[in-house]
């Protein structure tokens, strides 16, 4: 798997630390996270490094960015799980990454040589990873479906597709559902409305479509418009 630099920023307070980082692309946003925390010298240094420091820091969100004056402005970045691969948020050229860390509260007297409960020992072996999948973030929300008086078949498949995420649970946060969100729901129409006149011929070519996308055939017919087929560089369907 290729390697790549992230532009990596740390948040703590009004404190904020940057740092450069390549990385396979294989690995994940938290590992990238962590990485970020130990170079800027946040967490100790360690082969599986803590999400949680001694001085009572966490991670409180992680979001990505295309661009460094855009990370700069929150509202302009999306949420990312820990757990997501970095080879896709780099498809979506999300190369600036900002990490959001919290202090924990403690409780007022309580000694720092004292027993851990068991739940500390817990919280303490908890990576980037398990902190964001136990977060409150949901992954519920959709971009809004066409509701025109006269429905296109584009719109139609567009509404279908959205049914589709629906039914398998797929969702974004409400935080960039209008960015990623719309985003990647576009570019799945556009590329299932580009093929669904020629479903026949990827059959005829040994081709497979994916099983899910099978249903969305025939919505387009590029002869009875009057159209020559679909043409992807040399290729011809």
């Amino acid at each position: 798997m290729d390697s790549r630099y992230f532009s990596v920023k740390v948040v703590r307070a009004l404190e904020s630390f940057k740092c450069l980082i390549r990385i396979s692309l294989d690995r994940t946003v938290g590992e990238l996270a962590n990485l970020a925390i130990e170079r800027v010298g946040l967490l100790p240094t360690s082969s599986t490094p803590s999400i949680v420091d001694d001085d009572g820091l966490r991670i409180e969100k992680i979001m990505a960015f295309d661009s460094a004056s855009s990370s700069d402005v929150t509202t302009n970045g999306n949420i990312v799980d820990a757990s997501t691969p970095l080879h896709v948020i780099v498809d979506f050229n999300l190369m600036f990454v900002t990490v959001f860390l919290v202090c924990k509260v403690k409780v007022s007297g309580s000694k720092s040589n004292s027993t851990p409960s068991s739940g500390d020992n817990d919280k303490q072996g908890k990576n980037a990873f398990d902190e964001m999948m136990s977060s409150n973030i949901k992954y519920d929300c959709l971009p809004p479906s066409k509701n025109y008086n006269n429905l296109r078949k584009d719109h139609r498949m567009f509404n279908d597709i959205l049914s589709l995420l629906k039914e398998m649970n797929v969702g974004f946060t409400a935080h960039n559902v209008n960015s990623l969100g719309k985003q990647f729901v576009s570019t799945l129409h556009n590329t299932l409305w580009y093929i669904t006149s020629q479903h026949h011929k990827f059959k005829d070519r040994g081709l497979q479509i994916p099983d899910i996308f099978q249903k969305f055939s025939g919505y387009y017919d590029n002869k009875a418009c009057h159209k020559g087929p679909p043409q992807v560089g040399n290729f011809v369907f």
